[in-house]
């Protein structure tokens, strides 16, 4: 920071942003957006990152792209899986499951919400500017589409099944999730295909998946 205002050493000013350009032309210093990335992880990531450091790194994605540079796989892993994006719901998220809304999906996640707690990226804490990202925040892991929407939604619902039973109203919902999708001519395989495994239906035997399991009708007594 010191580099970027303008200063006085041994008597001589400079003015702001000189002595960066003096290193930039003379010793070869760049700015992040400008380097090529080593294919490792880097620690920042791990922690929440400050809105402008978050720009700055989308900023260094799509300089990266736009120079045609492959991003290395282990860089690109550290920053889908590391929790440094703001989200509406639990403070930070990592991109991998996070969402940025689009239409359609915004109906899909208010009608999902009542499952399970969306990760929304904050647009109140970046501002408008975000959405200027969108390729690149697709390229580290945040989700866009219906089918992504529907399969996080299948996927949160199991592990919580997986950790303690799915109470009546919880089912009745997820039925409810699926005639809405249906009804609003909405794909609906991704979120069946993440559920119907799952041991989560109470039956006579007791909790079973519904693959395989038998709607007793009146009709067959």
């Amino acid at each position: 920071k010191e580099y970027l205002n303008s200063s006085s050493y041994a008597g001589q000013s400079t003015s702001s942003g000189k002595l960066i350009n003096f290193l930039k032309l003379h010793v070869g210093a760049s700015d992040i957006p400008n380097i090529s990335p080593p294919n490792a992880g880097f620690s920042a990531v791990d922690t929440p990152l400050t809105k402008d450091n978050a720009f700055l790194l989308l900023d260094w994605i799509r300089n990266l792209k736009y120079k045609g540079e492959h991003l290395p796989e282990r860089f690109l892993k550290r920053i889908k899986d590391g929790s440094w994006l703001k989200v509406t719901v639990n403070g930070y998220r990592p991109p991998s499951k996070s969402f940025l809304i689009r239409s359609p999906l915004g109906k899909i996640l208010q009608s999902g919400s009542v499952l399970v707690d969306i990760p929304l990226i904050d647009e109140s804490f970046y501002g408008d500017k975000i959405n200027n990202y969108e390729e690149e925040l697709k390229t580290i892991g945040v989700m866009s589409s219906c089918e992504e929407a529907c399969n996080f939604i299948g996927r949160e619902l199991m592990s919580r099944a997986s950790s303690f039973t799915l109470s009546k109203n919880h089912v009745l919902l997820m039925l409810k999730f699926i005639q809405y999708l249906r009804k609003s001519l909405l794909p609906v395989d991704k979120f069946v295909i993440s559920i119907k495994d799952g041991p989560w239906l109470k039956t006579s035997r007791g909790l079973r998946s519904p693959n395989g399991s038998v709607l007793n009708d009146s009709e067959w007594k």
